[in-house]
Order: C-alpha cells, then sequence, then structure tokens
C-alpha cells in the first residue's frame, strides 16, 4: 500500500491547483503543477520544499504523471471535475462541488498547499500550460534549473 502519493492524495492536490489556477488543465499540466508545488525551491520558484529536499525530485514527474490519470478518474466520476474534449485531448476544470471541498481543507498540509499553489498560480499567470511542461520536463532531464 502507497502512503504517499497516492490516488487520494494527489487527487486533493489535483483539486487545490485547480482550485487555485482555475482555469482548465491537461493532466500534463497538473502533474507538472503538483511537482512545482512539492518541490517548489528545486524549481527556483518557492522558498522551500514541502516535501523536503530529495535529490531525486526531478525524477517523479513521469510517475506523477501516469498516477494523475487514476486520481482524475477518481475526481471526474465523485463529481468534483469537469472533463472537456478539446482539440488537444482532454481539460479538467473544478466545479461547484470541487471547490467547495478545497475551501474546506482543515489539515495543515492541506492549507500550506493550497497557499504554495495560489502563489505558483500568481507567478506562473503569464506562462502557458506547454511552457510550464516544458520546463519541468527540461529541468528533469538535465537534473535542475541550473543545467536549463
Amino acid at each position: 500500500m502507497k502512503i504517499f502519493n497516492n490516488k487520494h492524495e494527489l487527487s486533493i492536490r489535483a483539486l487545490l491547483i485547480l482550485y487555485s489556477f482555475n482555469k482548465e488543465l491537461t493532466i500534463e499540466g497538473i502533474a507538472a503543477l503538483d511537482l512545482i508545488t512539492t518541490y517548489g525551491k528545486e524549481f527556483e520558484l518557492l522558498n522551500y520544499n514541502l516535501h523536503g529536499n530529495n535529490p531525486l525530485s526531478f525524477c517523479e514527474i513521469s510517475t506523477r504523471r501516469i498516477e494523475m490519470k487514476e486520481s482524475m478518474k477518481f475526481l471526474v466520476i465523485n463529481g468534483m471535475v469537469n472533463v472537456i474534449s478539446s482539440e488537444n485531448g482532454f481539460l479538467y476544470i473544478i466545479n461547484e462541488k470541487g471547490k467547495n471541498i478545497c475551501e474546506q481543507i482543515e489539515s495543515e498540509y492541506g492549507k500550506e498547499y493550497l497557499k504554495l499553489s495560489k502563489i505558483l498560480a500568481n507567478k506562473l499567470d503569464f506562462n502557458t500550460e506547454q511552457e510550464i511542461i516544458n520546463y519541468v520536463l527540461s529541468c528533469s532531464l538535465k537534473g535542475g534549473v541550473s543545467n536549463v
């Protein structure tokens, strides 16, 4: 049994990202933003890493993308997120039920994750989703920001 990054934990984090960014996103975009939110210092976008320092943090993107698919399916089936078919694939957007859940988050971790994802939403407001994904992939392939 996975304790960390399991479907339920990723589902809540995906919901918080959709709540903070308040726009339609792909699974790849949500996974990239989740990685940045949890390891923001590694990406030089936040002051610290919510999940602590991890020399292999950049390696998590491929696993996170795969596991995010199950999390998004869970959110759609349970009526917290709507899925939209577009020419670029499926896009996900939080609905009222999902927003209500985000507004009721009480755990310290959930509140901190929400705070960090809102900071990122402000910092990355002028970047396209594809630019964010490309940045994460580039950092992952090259082993860090300083090599990009």
